[in-house]
């Protein structure tokens, strides 16, 4: 009647919408073979939704967007991909996947730059942290 018993949109609901457009804003920037890798990137944080919500919920109460966090949580799937160290080749050297991590990774670094996640100096100093440690792990 006046909007008391409106249905607000759920924690899953939310993030799904957020991670949809993260999904499209990262395959609007990223061309080429890199942008088969966004499917997968993007799958995997629904995953992380969906087995975290807990952890998911906590973060949105304390004030993160659903797509900053969306955003979030792909950066540090790339991440974690690319310590791993599953990617290289040899030293200083990743395979077509690895690059394409690293690519993705970049662009997800200086998109929470935009959004306010962190500053561009930081992101630039993590994507320098990063080429460090693949020249270390090969």
């Amino acid at each position: 009647m006046f909007g008391f018993f409106k249905r607000k949109p759920g924690t899953l609901t939310l993030m799904a919408r957020a991670i949809d457009e993260a999904r499209e804003h990262a395959s609007g920037a990223i061309q080429g073979e890199t942008a088969l890798l966004i499917d997968e990137v993007f799958n995997a944080v629904e995953r992380a939704v969906g087995d975290h919500r807990a952890r998911v919920d906590k973060a949105l109460a304390d004030g993160m967007t659903p797509y900053s966090l969306a955003v979030l949580l792909a950066h540090n799937h790339c991440l974690s991909e690319l310590q791993t160290g599953r990617h290289m080749v040899y030293r200083c050297v990743t395979s077509m996947k690895g690059a394409g991590y690293l690519t993705i990774f970049n662009w997800l670094s200086n998109r929470m730059a935009e959004i306010g996640n962190h500053t561009t100096s930081e992101a630039s100093s993590e994507q320098s942290e990063v080429r460090a440690m693949l020249r270390e792990i090969g």
